[in-house]
């Protein structure tokens, strides 16, 4: 008969162990992002990788970016208590900072096809 793991008085892994594992592996990975591409180099791998993958596999870099992005986003506490009024003001600022962006972008493009 196998042994049942969740049995009572089976203590199972000791508490905190998966997070502490977690934790140490994400040191780790966050230490060799952060380390220089080369001795002297200003640029960290972790920013090479992503200069890398933008630009050779822009989709694999979206899903990347994607993926570190809230799964849902609660906006409740920042608009509580809003009207009508201040619902529009920042709609405006929001279209106003999209457009600058955009605008930006074409310029970008233009001078970047110019040459």
């Amino acid at each position: 008969m196998p042994k049942n793991s969740f049995a009572p008085g089976n203590p199972g892994k000791p508490q905190g162990a998966r997070n502490r594992l977690a934790f140490r592996v994400f040191e780790d990975v966050l230490a060799h992002w952060c380390e220089p591409v080369k001795p002297g180099s200003n640029m960290c791998k972790g920013q090479a990788a992503l200069e890398h993958v933008h630009r050779d596999r822009p989709a694999d870099y979206l899903r990347f970016a994607g993926a570190l992005l809230p799964k849902e986003l609660s906006i409740e506490k920042a608009t509580a208590g809003m009207t009508v009024s201040d619902w529009e003001d920042t709609i405006a600022k929001i279209r106003e900072v999209l457009n600058n962006r955009d605008r930006q972008q074409l310029e970008q493009l233009e001078q970047s096809t110019a040459h």
